[in-house]
C-alpha cells in the first residue's frame, strides 16, 4: 500500500504525471487500490497540493505555502514540526494537530507568522506517512468494550480493539502490556482500531525488557533489505597509504557491531599528524536505488546491550570490512593536531591502506596498567610490540584534544 509521501515522491516538480502512469509507478493492480489512490487524489486537490487535468494527468500544486516536516510532541502536550527543508521549528497546538501522532511525517501550513520570540503556528493539512504501526499500550476493558491505551504519553488517544481481545487480559495482575497493531487510523469523528499481537509481561526477565524496549521504539519487526548488488569503488585518484602501519580498532565483541575506524598517528612539529581511515560504504551503492531509500529510512545502528541492530546489511559490511594484511580501499581524514590539542588542519581524500594490527580494549587496558619503567611486554601486548610507542602517542594525543575540548566550554 502507498503512503501520501510515496505519492508525492513520484510526482514531478513542474511536469505533469499520467494518473495511470502513477498507478503502475505505485504498483497499485487491484481496483480498491486505485479507488483508494483516486480519493488521495481527491483529498489532495481540494488542499491544493495537487492538481489535475482533463487528460487524466497530476502534478505537484505551484504553492509555496506547504511545509513538509516531522512531528515532536512532549508528555505536556506541545507538539513541534521539525521542517525538512531545516526552517525554524512551527508550534501546533492541539486542535490543529489533525489526528497526527509524535514522529509522523505531515505537511502543514502556517496560519501565524513568528514574532519577537514566539515561533511560528501552524496547522497540521495531512498526514505524509505514519512512524507508529505497531504501539506499546495497556490493555483495558470498561462497559463491555476493549480498548487499548498507548504507553507512549506522546501519543494522546485510545485505541478500540476487538471484544475477542478480552481474552489477552489476565486478572492476577496490574497492568496488562501488550503490542497492538494499528488497522485503522483515527480520522474525523473515528478513533483509531487495531489489535492485539502479542502479549508483553513485565516479568520476563531480561529478553522480555528487551521486547518491551524494541516494541516502544518500532524496532521489534526487523525489516530486511530490498535486492541489491554493490559497486566496486574506483581504484584511481586514491591515496596510496599502504605503507602506514595503521591499527585497526576493536573494542566491541558482538558480530554485529558496527565497524571502528583504522588509525595511524605519529609525531610532528611539536603535535601530532593523525590519519582516520574509515570503511568507504558510499562508493559501495548506486544513490537513489532502493538499498539507499531503505538506509535512509534506518538511519542508523542500534547497541542492545550484548548485540547490534545494525545499520549495513551483511553483504555490505562484509565487503567493505577492514581486513589485516589486506589492502582495503577507505575514505582517509587526515588531521594536524599541535601541542595543546588544537586542529591547525585537515583533508579527507580516497585511500588505499594495510592495517598491519588489531588494537582491542584489553590491549588497551594491558597499556595502561603496565609499569612504566617495565621492560618486559604483557602477552597481551606481544602481536602490538613494534606498535606500543605509536599507541601511547595515540593516547596522549586524545587526552591533548579532550583537554583542548573542555577548555572551550
Amino acid at each position: 500500500m502507498f503512503t501520501v509521501a510515496n505519492l508525492l515522491d513520484q510526482l514531478p516538480d513542474q511536469h505533469t504525471l499520467e494518473i495511470k502512469k502513477l498507478e503502475k509507478i505505485l504498483k497499485l493492480s487491484k481496483k480498491s487500490d486505485r479507488n483508494k489512490l483516486s480519493i488521495a487524489i481527491q483529498a489532495l486537490e481540494k488542499l491544493g497540493v495537487v492538481e489535475t487535468t482533463k487528460e487524466a494527468e497530476i502534478k505537484r500544486a505551484d504553492s509555496q505555502l506547504f511545509i513538509e516536516a516531522r512531528l515532536r510532541c512532549s508528555s505536556k502536550g506541545y507538539c513541534f514540526a521539525i521542517r525538512d527543508d531545516g526552517g525554524e521549528d512551527v508550534y501546533i497546538r492541539d486542535q490543529h494537530l489533525n489526528h497526527s501522532w509524535n514522529g509522523d511525517r505531515v505537511l502543514i501550513k502556517i496560519s501565524r507568522e513568528a514574532i519577537r520570540r514566539r515561533s511560528a503556528e501552524g496547522i497540521v493539512l495531512c498526514i505524509l506517512e505514519r512512524s507508529s504501526k505497531n504501539i506499546l499500550s495497556i490493555l483495558e476493558a470498561e462497559e463491555g468494550k476493549v480498548y487499548a491505551n498507548p504507553l507512549d504519553d506522546r501519543i494522546l488517544t485510545t485505541i478500540n480493539l476487538p471484544n475477542t481481545d478480552i481474552n489477552f487480559i489476565d486478572n492476577q495482575i496490574k497492568e496488562n502490556t501488550v503490542e497492538v497493531k494499528i488497522d485503522k487510523y483515527p480520522i474525523g469523528q473515528f478513533t483509531a482500531e487495531g489489535h492485539v499481537v502479542r502479549p508483553l509481561p513485565l516479568n520476563a526477565g531480561q529478553k522480555g525488557d528487551l521486547d518491551i524496549l524494541l516494541t516502544k521504539v518500532n524496532l521489534q519487526n526487523e525489516i530486511e533489505a530490498p535486492k541489491f548488488s554493490l559497486k566496486v569503488p574506483q581504484s584511481k585518484n586514491r591515496d596510496d597509504l599502504t605503507g602506514q602501519p595503521s591499527l585497526l580498532l576493536k573494542s566491541w565483541s558482538s558480530k554485529s557491531s558496527p565497524q571502528l575506524p583504522a588509525i595511524y598517528v605519529e609525531p610532528k612539529d611539536g603535535g601530532v599528524c593523525i590519519w582516520v581511515h574509515s570503511p568507504t560504504i558510499a562508493e559501495r551503492i548506486t544513490s537513489g536505488n532502493n538499498l539507499d531509500q531503505w538506509l535512509f529510512k534506518r538511519a542508523e545502528a542500534h547497541c542492545l546491550g550484548d548485540n547490534w541492530i545494525p545499520l549495513l546489511p551483511n553483504q555490505v559490511a562484509k565487503a567493505s570490512e577492514f581486513k589485516i594484511g589486506t589492502v582495503n580501499q577507505a575514505i582517509t581524514a587526515k588531521i594536524i593536531v599541535d601541542s595543546k590539542g588544537e586542529v591547525k588542519d585537515w583533508r579527507f581524500s580516497l585511500s588505499e591502506i594495510k592495517p598491519v594490527a588489531e588494537v582491542t580494549t584489553e590491549n588497551l587496558e594491558a597499556l595502561v596498567s603496565r609499569k612504566p619503567k617495565s621492560r618486559t611486554v604483557p602477552a597481551s601486548l606481544k602481536k602490538l610490540k613494534d606498535n606500543i610507542g605509536q599507541i601511547e602517542t595515540l593516547i596522549y594525543s586524545s587526552q591533548k584534544l579532550l583537554e583542548n575540548e573542555r577548555m572551550q566550554g
